[in-house]
This record gives C-alpha cells, structure tokens and sequence, in this order.
C-alpha cells in the first residue's frame, strides 16, 4: 500500500509525523540510502507520494535524529542524512 501525503488540515504535528514516517520506512527497504534534505524530499518521498517541504523534511529529520533512527554527517558543504549506524 502507497504512502499518501499527510492531509491538508492535518496539524503541523502531524504532518511531520507522517513525513517522519514515510522517511523511515524508505530507510527499512533501503537501509543504506543517505541523502541531502532536498534529495530525500524529492527522491524518497515523492516515491511514495508524500508532498513536504524542505522545512517540514528538517524537522522530521530532527524527530528521527532525536528517537536515534538516523544521523546526519558532512560531506564536504553538504549534509547527508542516513539510517544511524550502531556502534
């Protein structure tokens, strides 16, 4: 079953839930993907059909940082985000 885009009247809350969500489960079927905020916006979720803005993939990406299921690293001026690596 597809991903949807979170509801125009869904919260701000909840549509970074979702956006959180869809990028999770991106990162379960293809667990060594990484990706830059706009390249995980317009790769992984418009796959799914999730409409987000950069701002909104921002902040799911903090949520997932903050729950220790991804991670970000630099590669050069870049930020890439990615499945959290256990150490």
């Amino acid at each position: 079953m597809a991903s949807k885009s979170p509801p125009e009247t869904a919260t701000g809350d909840e549509r970074i839930h979702a956006v959180a969500d869809a990028i999770a489960s991106h990162l379960q079927r293809h667990p060594r993907s990484a990706d830059t905020v706009r390249g995980i916006r317009q790769w992984w979720l418009q796959a799914v059909a999730v409409n987000a803005s950069d701002a909104e993939v921002e902040q799911a990406l903090s949520l997932l940082e903050a729950k220790g299921i991804v991670e970000s690293l630099h590669a050069g001026p870049q930020r890439l985000w990615r499945r959290r690596r256990h150490r």
